[in-house]
């Protein structure tokens, strides 16, 4: 692991959502390893900045079914939510 993961929190409308237990397994295998899914360069280099800064790290990856879902840490809790969820987040404080 290339981070502390902290606690794991799953929002509510991840659960409601098609997005499986699976595609959130495999997501994170991926996210804890440095792998931040379908992200833009610029967010790659943005999280290898945080990861060395302490700031948010943001990954967004897609479910078997097609739905888009995002994981985040920060301050030693991990959440894995919606990415109408995670557009609320800033990098830094």
């Amino acid at each position: 692991m290339l981070f502390r993961v902290g606690k794991v929190h799953i929002s509510r409308a991840i659960l409601t959502s098609n997005i499986t237990a699976q595609d959130m397994v495999s997501a994170f295998a991926l996210y804890i390893n440095g792998d931040w899914g379908e992200t833009t360069a610029r967010e790659e280099v943005e999280n290898d900045l945080a990861i060395a800064c302490g700031d948010r790290i943001v990954g967004r990856y897609f479910s078997d079914t097609g739905e888009e879902f995002c994981i985040s840490t920060y301050e030693g809790v991990t959440e894995i939510v919606t990415t109408s969820e995670v557009k609320n987040y800033t990098r830094a404080k």
